[in-house]
């Protein structure tokens, strides 16, 4: 057997660790079904949001947010995991009897969050698999399954009914074709790697640039020789069939009903909320680091400021006289002269104000980066056990430095020894935290599509640290140079 062939073969007893999988996987299940939240959606949450839009997707074949019947076209929100949840209650009759005035009470909310639940053993399993892929070992595969599967923010999302737990599978799915397309950089793969990233782009419109990333990585792979030059071209070839056709389609169909060629509206409103907070003060802007650190001490800390010295109070979200209450309020005002009937020209004229005052303060926005990142790191809650026993561990500060140390290390560690692999799967991580540091107010549930791949490099990097016994593939896979 070659030394390639010996290293992609099948783990040992891999009978032995189908059935591990298996009961995982049911742990991770029942750990779900016992917290599941029985509570109704407010009907002002994102939550009752993609409850309206699977309804009429499910039952008028259509994109809306529309609170009636027949739905009214929208585009306010990416039709990614919508189009999830219509698919799922195909397999739900409870469901689909239940009409949209009831569709966010308690029964059917129930329901809808049922239709979560097999994405946390999906993506437990999309996690062993990655780590497995990038190291080829069990031990480290295990840890991120686990990791993945018990994660409190998960099952929290699930109950929210948030798209942040879809979003994180499909980002894992995009990490392991990644994998694969650049372990055997072949055109075929690059064209599912296209496809699979338009359907993280429809689940959410900040991945719509990260092919620019992607093909700069490829270009600087050209010129290490990593690819031949047809090779090459035929990869990006279908690798830009594969994204264009779906996101492509979805952008006509806008411009066809809405007279803009785009993926979504709400960039303008997070935008201008960002630009509302970069008018901190000196002592508020240091007042941020406290009042977003997820620890009681700081959180008792930041309340005494704000009670006894009445200060850091516009950080309070609550606040009517805060910056984000301030910037919600702008964005519902509407001069004399943009009156319009076209909704979608409310969210470019929005953005265009945003990016003005921006732009009259440039170096506020750099400064202000760095509180907004930290503030984004806090989305893991901990883990939790719920088979047949229940089990809480919960450090959310702890977990997130580790989680965030983890990925500075491998980004640095895997350039720097030409781990392609590994490198492009950190690539997606930082772009997504990136992006919305520097353009959102950051709030954490933005980044925790990034958990599963956060949780296997954090088992990567615990491997390193233990004893372990040394074996062919004990290091993370790398993209060699051709000789």
């Amino acid at each position: 057997m070659s030394k390639d062939a010996a290293q992609r073969k099948l783990p040992p007893h891999v009978f032995l660790h189908v059935f591990i999988l298996a009961i995982l996987s049911g742990c991770v299940l029942w750990t779900a079904n016992e917290n599941l939240s029985t509570a109704a959606i407010p009907d002002f949450q994102d939550a009752s949001a993609y409850a309206r839009m699977a309804y009429h997707l499910y039952h008028h074949g259509v994109i809306s947010e529309s609170f009636t019947e027949p739905p009214r076209l929208g585009n306010r929100r990416e039709p990614g995991f919508p189009a999830y949840l219509a698919f799922m209650m195909r397999f739900c009759p409870d469901l689909q009897k239940v009409e949209l005035a009831d569709f966010t009470k308690e029964q059917s909310a129930t329901l809808l969050r049922k239709l979560q639940m097999p994405l946390l053993p999906v993506a437990a399993i999309g996690a062993w698999l990655l780590t497995f892929l990038l190291t080829g070992r069990l031990t480290s595969s295990y840890i991120a399954m686990l990791l993945v599967g018990f994660s409190q923010a998960s099952i929290l999302t699930m109950n929210s009914l948030f798209r942040e737990l879809f979003m994180g599978v499909v980002l894992l799915g995009v990490a392991v074709v990644l994998v694969f397309a650049l372990r055997t950089r072949k055109p075929l793969m690059f064209g599912l790697l296209g496809l699979v990233l338009s359907g993280l782009v429809l689940t959410n419109a900040i991945f719509q640039y990260f092919i620019v990333v992607l093909i700069g990585l490829m270009i600087y792979l050209l010129k290490c020789r990593v690819f031949e030059k047809k090779q090459f071209l035929l990869c990006l070839i279908l690798l830009g069939a594969g994204y264009i056709v779906p996101t492509g389609a979805w952008m006509m169909r806008n411009g066809r009903h809405f007279g803009r060629f785009y993926i979504t509206d709400r960039a303008g409103d997070v935008m201008a909320i960002r630009a509302e907070y970069n008018k901190m003060t000196a002592d508020e802007y240091l007042g941020a680091f406290v009042w977003w650190t997820p620890d009681p001490f700081f959180q008792k800390k930041a309340m005494q400021v704000m009670q006894e010295q009445r200060r850091w109070l516009k950080l309070h979200r609550s606040n009517p006289e805060g910056y984000y209450a301030v910037a919600k309020a702008l964005t519902h005002f509407i001069e004399p002269d943009e009156q319009f009937e076209n909704p979608s020209l409310r969210d470019k004229i929005i953005q265009q104000r945003a990016i003005r005052e921006i732009l009259r303060h440039p170096f506020r926005h750099l400064a202000a980066t760095l509180p907004f990142a930290w503030r984004g790191m806090f989305f893991e809650q901990g883990y939790l056990v719920s088979a047949p026993f229940e089990i809480l561990l919960r450090s959310i500060l702890v977990v997130s430095l580790l989680y965030f140390a983890s990925l500075f290390f491998w980004v640095v560690r895997s350039f720097r020894t030409r781990q392609w692999e590994l490198f492009g799967v950190t690539l997606l991580c930082v772009y997504l935290f990136g992006l919305n540091a520097f353009f959102s107010h950051n709030i954490p549930r933005y980044n925790q599509p990034m958990l599963p791949v956060l949780a296997v490099l954090f088992s990567m990097s615990l491997c390193r640290v233990l004893p372990h016994r040394q074996t062919a593939r004990s290091h993370p896979a790398s993209v060699r140079k051709k000789h």
